[in-house]
């Protein structure tokens, strides 16, 4: 067995207009550990700074970053502080996440019993019946699936999500870390095209966890700020193959027409013909 407890863990929490004692994974993760041990980087991207309540027990680092850097950048920055702090494993969070109560038990003895894994998941649920993490690969991206058994998967058949990931923090830097580039879609997808390189499983645990998320968004101008976003981030996505530059282009090119059909605006036509230029 892997000698690994709660100080093994670097915790790090990206946020985006959201309070700290507001966040659904950080009042349901640690929800048995009152805070004793734990050390988390609280990254956050929101327009304004905020303040953080000093604990005795929280080892926190927050680091405001007005730029709005993205995921990447603040998982890479965890992943050093990790080092510095001589961490094991980082532990990535979203705001939005929420873990039953016994979850970080679960992990632990999950990362005991298989040492040759190098990344964890949970089974990540947006609704009953629709698990989001991990996700059946379809082309390159993710499809929603009903059903998966705990147990060692293939990344080429099935891909985890940024929260909740659990990454032994050397393999973490073999792989190089996240793509900076890539703020916020598929941020997940390209570091597991990186981590997978070296390791060709991950093992998805015994663990139901849920998440807040939306498929249907109704507000136009958050939808087409978030699709801004994803042309951006789609434009540094990293193609090796001509097989990938095409995936990537379906994946564009299937967004662009669903948002299209939703909304009925040119606008997201003319945004997609002119992301060929750019």
């Amino acid at each position: 067995m892997t000698d690994i407890s709660i100080e093994s863990l670097q915790f790090v929490i990206v946020l985006y207009k959201q309070k700290f004692s507001d966040c659904n994974s950080v009042n349901t993760l640690f929800k048995l550990y009152g805070g004793k041990n734990i050390s988390i980087l609280v990254y956050d991207n929101s327009p304004s700074p905020q303040e953080i309540a000093k604990s005795d027990s929280w080892e926190i680092s927050y680091i405001h970053d007005v730029q709005n850097s993205g995921l990447g950048k603040a998982y890479n920055v965890a992943a050093q502080i990790a080092e510095k702090n001589n961490k094991k494993f980082l532990f990535l969070l979203d705001q939005d996440t929420s873990f039953p109560s016994e979850s970080l038990e679960i992990y632990l003895d999950s990362i005991k019993q298989s040492p040759e894994v190098k990344l964890f998941s949970p089974i990540l649920y947006i609704d009953t019946n629709l698990i989001m993490s991990p996700s059946k690969v379809h082309l390159k991206w993710g499809r929603f699936i009903s059903s998966i058994e705990p147990g060692l998967y293939f990344f080429k058949d099935y891909v985890p999500v940024n929260s909740g990931m659990c990454i032994e923090l050397d393999a973490f830097k073999k792989a190089g870390g996240y793509n900076e580039n890539i703020k916020l879609d598929g941020s997940d997808f390209q570091f597991i095209e990186r981590f997978s390189k070296n390791h060709k499983k991950f093992c998805v645990i015994d663990l139901r966890a849920n998440q807040d998320f939306s498929l249907n968004d109704d507000n136009f101008n958050s939808v087409l700020h978030r699709y801004k976003i994803f042309l951006s981030d789609l434009h540094f996505f990293e193609s090796h193959t001509l097989y990938d530059t095409l995936c990537y282009q379906r994946i564009k090119f299937v967004r662009t027409a669903i948002l299209f059909k939703q909304f009925k605006k040119m606008i997201f036509l003319k945004l997609y013909f002119q992301s060929f230029f750019k």
